[in-house]
């Protein structure tokens, strides 16, 4: 099940990987060689399969995509539902995406089909676009979201138990589709109107101390934190390791605040909306101190400002 391949962009979209493990590309491919290579899939054990990136970097690490700053193709990750071709075709459709390849996973089987969608983008795109619209898509498609992530790399075609492939010969994405556009503005809202109540909630705490919660956050990052006490990233969000549902619930603010819905993180930080929000400092008194915010608060002051903490703390 396949369209002929017209001409097209010969700009490269993808670099390729020997294999999974391997540290720098060994070549990079244009937006028609990536379309003909769906028509000849591998038949290789996994670890020896090919890799593709959507960036160009010529690595597949966060802080090297990140210093690059484009990336060249959307691609959705799609390892549940079971959909066939015909069913991707018309969620597309319904995009306004006309430009875009479909394969099969290697773990793919007539029982559970698998797919990764390809989409072609006219110009390259800076990494906080290509993030809201992978977004979007992962929400759309109700994929996996690992597609978010930056550095993610996938396979490349190689055939399993179930291969099919189409190609679309349409026009690659100038601007952005209007119900991929209503998701990401619908996200933003959202987002910034839970940071707006993270802040009054934040802003209740109080401290006599001159040398403030404020300032202990200014030493430690959220992000560190997170990974120590072992919260997994999955695109903007991160899976809290308290939790048994396996989704991800928590969001990181660039501030270092965060929010979390996880029902298991409810005894961290202070209620907002539904769900707990905080910031570095309340992650580590829930997590070393026991949650005691006099003993995290005293201990942390007399390990930043031995001075300050000689005076009297209250939270």
């Amino acid at each position: 099940m396949n369209t002929p391949v017209s001409k097209m962009d010969s700009k490269p979209v993808i670099a390729t990987f020997k294999n999974h493990f391997a540290d720098r590309d060994n070549g990079l491919k244009n937006w028609l060689e990536v379309c003909y290579a769906l028509s000849k899939p591998l038949s290789t054990p996994k670890d020896q399969a090919q890799c593709w990136a959507v960036q160009l970097s010529g690595l597949k690490t966060k802080a090297a995509v990140i210093d690059w700053g484009e990336m060249s193709l959307l691609w959705v990750d799609l390892d549940s539902g079971n959909l066939s071709i015909d069913e991707i075709k018309t969620k597309l459709d319904n995009l306004s995406i006309t430009s875009y390849g479909i394969y099969a996973a290697k773990s793919s089987t007539d029982e559970d089909k698998r797919w990764r969608i390809l989409i072609e983008i006219k110009k390259y795109i800076g990494c906080d676009s290509w993030f809201d619209l992978q977004e979007a898509l992962q929400i759309l498609f109700n994929s996996d979201c690992s597609a978010v992530r930056l550095q993610q790399i996938m396979y490349a075609p190689n055939k399993g138990q179930h291969y099919e492939y189409y190609v679309s010969t349409g026009i690659a994405i100038d601007s952005t589709p209007s119900k991929l556009l209503a998701i990401i503005n619908d996200r933003k809202a959202k987002r910034a109107a839970i940071y707006a109540k993270i802040s009054i909630t934040l802003k209740s705490r109080t401290n006599s101390n001159t040398f403030d919660i404020q300032a202990i956050n200014d030493t430690l990052s959220t992000d560190i934190l997170l990974k120590k006490y072992g919260y997994k990233r999955h695109g903007r969000k991160w899976i809290s390791p308290n939790t048994s549902s396996g989704k991800a619930g928590l969001i990181a603010f660039t501030d270092g605040r965060w929010f979390s819905h996880h029902a298991s993180d409810q005894s961290i930080g202070l209620p907002v909306d539904g769900g707990v929000c905080g910031d570095a400092f309340d992650l580590i008194t829930f997590y070393e101190y026991g949650n005691n915010r006099e003993t995290s608060l005293a201990s942390l002051v007399g390990l930043l400002d031995p001075e300050g903490g000689k005076q009297t703390t209250s939270i």
